[in-house]
């Protein structure tokens, strides 16, 4: 199965994205840049949706 990491601050946002998707594709969800970077070399995700603004390390 695909893996799709989402990484955004907003709960509210992780919850929609995470309710589309979550019947086809591996969801993992973080809410913060340093722990999207964790993620991404933990998981290896096929799709990274990317939030621009968030703590510590943004989206950029």
């Amino acid at each position: 199965m695909r893996k799709i990491l989402i990484a955004d601050d907003s709960n509210v946002n992780i919850k929609l994205i995470r309710e589309i998707l979550v019947n086809r594709y591996e969801i993992t969800a973080v809410s913060d840049g340093k722990s999207c970077v964790e993620a991404v070399i933990q998981n290896k995700p096929d799709l990274i949706l990317l939030d621009v603004m968030m703590p510590e390390i943004d989206g950029y």
